[in-house]
């Protein structure tokens, strides 16, 4: 039942908008997810554990696209997914109404999979500022689109790791821990926010060709690149380190939190970056 409406989901999400490859969301995402889910997660849980997370990957992708890729850039479009107003549709194309419609089913899908976890009355209102944070990413990402002139180094790193949504997608799995100790909480977010900026140099790395090809201009490579004279390998090699040191600050964390098992979730992130690099050129 639950793979039969998440492949309806991305059926529909195709139907919508034509710009990613359907093996994006049906191998690159459910694989992703389920390598990264928290060990501890409740059984009874996972499923919709996982499906919240699909639809929140899905509307991540969507808001994305609409931000940096010059073929779909549509900030008007945005301000109101942003800010999930309700438009009368004779003001509206019937392509942008087609995404705003597209958004809320996203939206609606994934909260409604959300609020069926056990701990999601404790963790709700911390999951929208997340979300936000995502939203924040992605409006960063629409500036630097349309004044390329701004972008630097220092913004580029520390705002485009959230539009990898691995902090939420974590508070996602911890709503669905049935003996979560609240204590840990922020040691969790802290190994959360580490494995997302980890998942945005395996982001960064593997689709730099095609985002360069597109005429993106956020790739925080690129960024690099344009203010110093080293070439792509000199950065690719750079960011490998710090991906291998911060594998290394969440095993180091298996001491410090019960909740889950870091050195496992360590063992998904690298996973995830391996997923990265296996579809190169793909998605």
């Amino acid at each position: 039942m639950v793979r039969k409406k998440i492949e309806h989901a991305i059926e529909y999400y195709m139907s919508v908008v034509h710009t990613r490859p359907k093996e994006l969301f049906s191998y690159f995402l459910a694989t992703g997810y389920k390598d990264t889910m928290l060990d501890s997660v409740f059984i009874k849980e996972q499923n919709d554990t996982f499906s919240a997370k699909m639809y929140l990957g899905m509307l991540i992708t969507l808001i994305d696209d609409l931000a940096d890729n010059p073929t779909c850039f549509n900030p008007n479009l945005l301000k109101l997914i942003y800010n999930n107003n309700l438009v009368s549709k004779n003001k509206l194309s019937v392509n942008d109404m087609n995404i705003i419609n597209l958004k809320k089913f996203l939206f609606k899908n994934m909260h409604n999979h959300i609020k069926k976890l056990s701990n999601y009355s404790d963790l709700i209102n911390i999951f929208n500022f997340d979300l936000e944070k995502i939203y924040l990413s992605n409006k960063f990402f629409e500036l630097i689109t349309a004044k390329s002139i701004m972008r630097n180094n220092y913004e580029v790193k520390f705002y485009g790791h959230y539009n990898m949504g691995v902090l939420a997608a974590g508070m996602i799995d911890l709503m669905g821990i049935k003996n979560i100790n609240y204590d840990e909480l922020g040691r969790c977010r802290e190994i959360f926010i580490t494995g997302q900026r980890l998942a945005k140099i395996a982001n960064t790395i593997s689709t730099f060709a095609r985002e360069e090809q597109e005429g993106d201009v956020t790739n925080e490579i690129m960024c690099l690149l344009s203010s110093n004279k080293n070439d792509f390998s000199f950065y690719k090699n750079k960011l490998e380190k710090e991906f291998l040191s911060g594998i290394k600050l969440i095993k180091k964390s298996k001491n410090r939190i019960k909740s889950f098992d870091s050195l496992k979730y360590a063992h998904g992130i690298e996973k995830l970056f391996d997923l990265h690099m296996s579809l190169i050129g793909k998605i």
